[in-house]
Order: C-alpha cells, then sequence, then structure tokens
C-alpha cells in the first residue's frame, strides 16, 4: 500500500508539471498573437480610408492648408465653390463670399487689378474709425472746415457741400463720408486726422498691407481716377470684411438716409444713400430686404462698382458680394438711365448664390474622426478637431457628397500619446473641393502597452509541441524515471507474489506429514 501511495503522489505530480504546457497551449489556440491583431487593424483602417477618400491632386502635403490652395475655405481661397460655368459675370471682376462659413462661393477675375472708384470710401472711413480710437477723439466733437482743403476739391465729385469756416461734428464728415459718398467730407477728415491727405493715404496703404491686400494701391482717400489707384476684387472684400467688424461702420455703410443737423454756415442738409438696394427713396426698382448695406462706386475708366453686404437666414449665409467694372446703359437723349450694371449685377450674383447653396456645418467642437492604432501603445485612438467648421454646398448635396480625410504626422502615432497632443490634420472634400480643413488632435490618453511573453506557436495536431529545451529534457528524465519505478514496483509485486505462494506450498506440505 505505501508504495502505491507513493505512485500515486509521482503521478500526481507529472499532472501538475504538465499543467501550464496545457494551460499555454489554450491559450494559443484561443488568442491570436498581438502582431497578428495590429495587422488587421491596420488593413481595416486602411480600407476604410482607402473607400472614403476623394480624387484629390497627389501633391498635396499635410504643410499646405488644403481648404485655401485646394478648396474654397477663406477670401484667399483658390477654388471657388461654384465654377464660372455656373454664372457668367457681367463685370470686369466679380465676387461672392459667404462671411458665416469663410467660403469663396464664386469668383471671375477676383485678382484683377481695376480702378475702385468710391470704393476707396470704405478704406477711407475704416482708417478713420482706428485712428479716431487711437486719439480719443470725440465723435461728437466740432471740427472746423479748412478753407484751403475746400479749394482743393475736385466740383466735379459728389461732395455734401462743406464751406471754409464751416463747424460740423466728425460723426457728420463720417455720414457724408458713406451716406452721400462726400469727396470733401473725406479729405477734410484725412486733414484733420493725420495733417495731409497725403499722411493720411499713407495709412491707408499700411492698413491693406496688413489686411494681405498685396494687390492695391492708393493714391487718395475719395477715388477719383488716378492711375496709381488701384485694387482688386478680392483686396476690396478684404477690406470690407474687416470694416464690418466694426460696429460704428456696420451703422454708417447700412444707413439709407441722413439728416445733418444745421450748421454755423448750413441749413439740416438731406442725404440719401447712392445704394439703391438699401433704400426706396430714389427708385424702388432696386431694393432688396436681404442687402444690409454696402457702398457704390463710379468714375468713367472705373465703371459701376459696388460692394454689399446681405443675409438669407433660410440658408444659413451672408454673403459679400463684389462687382467692378460693369456698363451703365443710358437712353438715347444722354441721361435717363436705363441700367446701371452694378446693381443688377449684384442681385443676379445674390440670387444665385441663394437659389443654388446653403451653409452647413461640417466639424463640431470636440468631434472625434477616425479610429487609429498607436505603436506601441495599450489601446486604439481617435482624433478629434477642438473648433467648428462652416461651408457652403450645393443645395441638393447630401452627406454622402461630403469625404474626410486625414493625414497623421509621420504616418504613424507611437506611444505615449497625450490627450489634446497634436497627431494630424483633418481635412472635408466636397467632390474635389476642400471645404474645410482643421488640426487632429488625441481624443484621449495612450499608455506604452506592458511588454507580454511570446507564446510559442504550437501545432493544434501535435499539442507536445509546447514543450521544447531545457524543460523539455527536464520532463522526458522524470518520466523515464517514473517509468523505471512502476517497473521495478511491478516486478517487486510479483516477486512478493512468488515468494508468498511458496511459503504457503510449504505450509502446505508440512501439514501433511503430521
Amino acid at each position: 500500500m505505501k508504495k502505491n501511495n507513493i505512485l500515486s503522489a509521482l503521478l500526481a505530480l507529472t499532472l501538475l508539471i504538465q499543467a501550464p504546457a496545457i494551460t499555454a497551449f489554450a491559450e494559443g489556440e484561443t488568442t491570436a498573437p498581438p502582431s497578428e491583431s495590429t495587422a488587421q487593424l491596420e488593413e481595416s483602417t486602411a480600407s476604410s480610408e482607402e473607400t472614403t477618400l476623394p480624387t484629390v491632386p497627389a501633391e498635396i502635403s499635410p504643410s499646405v492648408d488644403a481648404s485655401v490652395n485646394y478648396g474654397s475655405h477663406s477670401i484667399n481661397a483658390m477654388v471657388p465653390m461654384a465654377d464660372e460655368q455656373d454664372y457668367t459675370a457681367k463685370a470686369k471682376a466679380a465676387l461672392l463670399f459667404d462671411v458665416n462659413s469663410d467660403t469663396l462661393l464664386y469668383s471671375f477675375h477676383p485678382d484683377e487689378q481695376l480702378y475702385p472708384a468710391s470704393l476707396t470710401k470704405i478704406m477711407t472711413c475704416l482708417v478713420s474709425l482706428d485712428l479716431i480710437a487711437e486719439q480719443g477723439i470725440d465723435l461728437n466733437g466740432i471740427i472746423t472746415v479748412p478753407e484751403d482743403v475746400i479749394k482743393r476739391v475736385d466740383p466735379s465729385g459728389s461732395s455734401m457741400g462743406l464751406k471754409g469756416g464751416e463747424e460740423i461734428p466728425m460723426i457728420e464728415l463720417l455720414y457724408g463720408m458713406m451716406v452721400q459718398s462726400a469727396n470733401d467730407a473725406c479729405m477734410v477728415v484725412a486733414q484733420h486726422l493725420c495733417g495731409s491727405e497725403e499722411a493720411f493715404v499713407e495709412q491707408m496703404n499700411q492698413k491693406a498691407a496688413e489686411l494681405g491686400c498685396d494687390k492695391t494701391h492708393f493714391a487718395n482717400v475719395h477715388g477719383l481716377h488716378d492711375e496709381q489707384h488701384y485694387t482688386t476684387a478680392r483686396d476690396m472684400a478684404k477690406i470690407m470684411l474687416a470694416a464690418i467688424e466694426n460696429e460704428l461702420f456696420a451703422t454708417l455703410y447700412s444707413t439709407s438716409s441722413h439728416e445733418v443737423p444745421a450748421t454755423n454756415v448750413s441749413e439740416p442738409r438731406q442725404m440719401k444713400t447712392t445704394n439703391y438696394l438699401i433704400s426706396k427713396a430714389v427708385t424702388d426698382s432696386y431694393y432688396d430686404s436681404r442687402v444690409i448695406g454696402g457702398k457704390t462706386g463710379f468714375t468713367t475708366p472705373a465703371g459701376r462698382c459696388l460692394v454689399t453686404v446681405s443675409e438669407d437666414e433660410s440658408t444659413g449665409m451672408k454673403l459679400l458680394c463684389v462687382v467692378m467694372g460693369t456698363k451703365m446703359e443710358v437712353a438715347s437723349d444722354g441721361y435717363t438711365v436705363l441700367n446701371y450694371g452694378s446693381f443688377e449685377e449684384t442681385r443676379g450674383l445674390l440670387n444665385f448664390g441663394y437659389k443654388n447653396y446653403m451653409g452647413t456645418q461640417v466639424l463640431s467642437e470636440a468631434q472625434t474622426l477616425g479610429q487609429f492604432h498607436v505603436e506601441g501603445g495599450d489601446a486604439e485612438t481617435q482624433g478629434k478637431v477642438q473648433g467648428i467648421s462652416r461651408a457652403v454646398l450645393p443645395a441638393e448635396s447630401t452627406i454622402d457628397n461630403i469625404r474626410y480625410e486625414y493625414l497623421l504626422d509621420d504616418g504613424v502615432l507611437t506611444a505615449p500619446l497625450k490627450e489634446d497632443q497634436p497627431i494630424g490634420i483633418a481635412r472635408v472634400w466636397y467632390q474635389s473641393i476642400c471645404i474645410a480643413q482643421q488640426e487632429l488632435y488625441s481624443a484621449a490618453n495612450i499608455k506604452k502597452a506592458v511588454p507580454i511573453a511570446k507564446i510559442p506557436d504550437v501545432d493544434p495536431a501535435r499539442p507536445q509541441a509546447a514543450s521544447s529545451g531545457i524543460g523539455h529534457i527536464v520532463m522526458m528524465g522524470i518520466l523515464g524515471l517514473l517509468a523505471v519505478i512502476v517497473v521495478m514496483l511491478v516486478i517487486g509485486n510479483i516477486r512478493n507474489a512468488i515468494r508468498r505462494a511458496q511459503r504457503k506450498k510449504r505450509r502446505q506440505q508440512r501439514r501433511r506429514r503430521r
């Protein structure tokens, strides 16, 4: 019995020694090696991206803002949402821009240098407001009109009839500048703020450079013709975008009529806007309730020019429209205007924009995008953006027309990653037009993965292959020893049985003798 107990204990020990190898083999069957799981994830991610990316120029790199250079985002965009074939402009240059989404909707010769005429006064007013704020000037403070300035005013241009020695509040001169398009008001304000028109013009050109208007040069404050006085439709849009950020400018450019109080030399003056899109006072033929405000311009070399801002809540768009160099049609009497050109062209562009396009949000604050493998990480991560991106899309478009592209820094993510750490860029495409681009950030903290010992591959048909090396030798030795012990025990049992049989036989023989 004792020897049998020893045998049982040895067998149990053998099974205990074999257990780790069996467990390891079972885990190897049910758990894929880490390298295989990673490969499947990368293959799945790559496949997903391939099916969502649009056809885009191959030379675009992550360092390039594709939404500007290959898209419609920002006033500097190179690819408007609308094609020139979608609308034919009847002007030397035209531009349609959605302020709400910074989307260039349409452009025609946007960078051609042209004469701006009285569109100049948008910049004159903007610089005036800047200097007034810097110098702490009271808008209701009285300005005395210099006699020498009035003598230099071209009588053929528009004016508010200022007289030398007239005492008038600064705010009234600003109204005259933007409502009446008064050249005399511009010259008086420039002289008062900078000491001379020339010094004020320097401020205008400096402001133009600050706004990125690199194809613009001003030679005067009113816009009367000068060969060295020019701009572009795109630059005028930049100037207007900066101007409408000023609260007082927003009031001035949207005023359809204004009464200037009596002064020391003048009775009250009634002023009416030259922008017929916002007023019915002269004619109701052009009035458009969508138009908030704007500025007109005209000289014979410049043609009819107009910059307007309008809004349509149903489309979610706020459109800035620039037209330059339109032709005015006059009746045979040489006086009656049949077609101003600028009003008609502006209305046509606004109708085109509001009818065919809608504003939409394509990226939202903290929106998560994509699923990305992190090399050496304990988990995958998603990307996220940190701002809102709006765009303009054709009215009939759907979400299926939108494609997202993700470009990771260096093409791979490596652990550890911190939440909100930049990891690449996200681009949004409509067909072949990039409509938005934002930096992409990690949505979570990703730690380095804890190293796991690699389990050797095992052939399911040959589980014994899980043992190898020293462990295999030890196992074989133990099994051999057990076999020897078992054999010895069996032989011992046999000998004992033979001895018992012999003793029994001898006892029986003794009994017979008795």
